[in-house]
């Protein structure tokens, strides 16, 4: 990020120090040849990380093929099919379709896209098999985050930082932690949502705010969270692309409709059901099981008995307190108007990059579901923190939040392999650590008199 040296008269540009103000002659601009160089690590790490996207089933992403399937069968009724509590099985109805495709011990998640996306790929699964359509979109998720990797180069770099320095932390981190490996393992669609989130960061910088707009609806339009990034464009005011996401997601919200009315508004009813589930699972770092797991613990709720990976949490099969259920969404406000206030002051990069940062990490912690492959967009984000905090600080804080995400975390502790709930509270923990790491290097450099 190279902001000029005093963009705002009460914060000063990102990277520099709040006074004496200096300017840009010391910002590290890559040259030809480093971008060059820069792209052919892109080019490495993706080739590395492809062949954990190819040849196995997803079962992620099987629920894309399956809704599919059933549209292009006329099994419209089954595309929502789910079992109870929605996460951790192959809905019932399905799960014949499933043994024929798969065999036996697979599984396909439910399906809780908009429908527009399974009405557009039902024709692909008359032509291609399941792996088939898994190693194709396997290619594009892969590409997606190559993209949002060099995205994140454009819009979250300090600019004290060499495009190389910033490409081989963000690569080596980003392999070695379980947010990039699970998003390989179940071929996920965040992955796009990713890109075009960051996407939408990078038009708004380059002075693009109809783009950055449209990108945010169609990230949007495949999983509703990233309407959250609206934010962005408040702070911004930046009335243009909050038009432009508008009229975008309107017509996208008419095509769905058109498609299949019906649908559309099982989806729509679906979605407050599905809000109201979560699951105790080592892929599922969000306060929710983390409270509900300390709630069990200290006997204000009746015990939690893992059986398998997994421990539903919903209405219909363990319901939670409502001092449980509200306290994440309340939290959820109190961090979205605390960035607001963190944010507003600030140079327009920062603002944007910065808010952008808070909300990536805000969505997975207090919403229901916090999958892992979420914090692949705040792993992205995090090096712009580097000029804001201390570099012993930053780089103790960096490993300890690799190791502790790192895969080989559950096998080589004891105590996390043998307890799957003390799992999911440590990476919890360590994101919201994060978290509040960030707000206060963010609060510090953005408003010096309350460091």
């Amino acid at each position: 990020m190279h902001l000029p040296a005093q963009t705002m008269t009460d914060a000063p540009a990102y990277g520099q120090k709040p006074a004496p103000l200096d300017n840009d002659s010391d910002a590290l601009i890559p040259s030809r040849r480093e971008t060059q160089i820069g792209v052919i690590l892109i080019a490495i790490f993706t080739l590395l990380l492809l062949p954990k996207f190819l040849g196995h089933w997803a079962a992620d992403l099987a629920a894309v093929y399956v809704a599919g399937h059933m549209i292009a069968t006329g099994q419209e009724a089954l595309v929502y099919a789910a079992s109870p509590g929605f996460f951790g099985d192959t809905p019932e109805l399905w799960k014949p379709l499933v043994r024929e495709l798969a065999g036996a011990g697979q599984y396909a998640f439910p399906y809780i896209y908009p429908p527009i996306w399974a009405e557009l790929l039902a024709p692909l699964t008359k032509i291609l098999t399941p792996q088939q359509f898994f190693n194709l979109f396997g290619v594009i998720h892969c590409a997606a985050l190559a993209g949002s990797v060099w995205l994140a180069a454009k819009v979250a770099r300090p600019r004290r930082m060499s495009l190389l320095g910033f490409l081989m932390l963000a690569l080596t981190v980003g392999y070695l932690t379980t947010p990039v490996q699970a998003a390989a393992l179940f071929n996920q669609p965040t992955l796009i949502t990713t890109f075009l989130t960051l996407l939408m960061l990078e038009r708004l910088q380059a002075g693009r705010p109809v783009s950055a707009g449209v990108a945010l609806a169609f990230a949007a339009a495949i999983k509703l969270t990233p309407a959250l990034f609206l934010l962005v464009f408040l702070l911004d005011r930046n009335w243009r692309a909050l038009k432009a996401f508008a009229l975008a997601g309107l017509a996208l919200a008419l095509i769905c409709f058109a498609l299949s009315p019906r649908l559309s508004l099982e989806f729509l009813a679906l979605m407050p059901e599905v809000s109201a589930h979560s699951t105790i699972a080592r892929v599922n770092a969000s306060i929710l099981p983390a409270l509900a797991t300390l709630a069990a613990a200290a006997g204000w709720i009746p015990a939690i008995e893992m059986q398998g990976n997994a421990f539903l949490l919903g209405p219909d099969v363990y319901a939670l307190p409502m001092w449980i259920t509200l306290l994440p969404k309340f939290l959820l406000v109190l961090c979205v108007l605390a960035t607001w206030r963190i944010m507003a002051p600030a140079a327009p990069e920062l603002r944007r990059t910065g808010a952008a940062l808070l909300i990536a990490l805000i969505l997975p912690l207090f919403g229901p579901l916090g999958w892992l492959h979420y914090y692949v967009l705040p792993l992205l984000l995090l090096p712009m923190l580097a000029p804001a905090l201390p570099r012993v600080m930053a780089v103790i804080g960096l490993i300890v939040l690799t190791i502790v995400n790192a895969p080989e975390m559950a096998v080589m502790v004891p105590a996390l392999h043998a307890n799957i709930p003390v799992h999911v509270m440590v990476t919890t923990g360590s994101w919201l650590a994060t978290l509040v790491i960030a707000m206060i290097a963010l609060a510090k450099f953005v408003r010096p008199t309350l460091s």
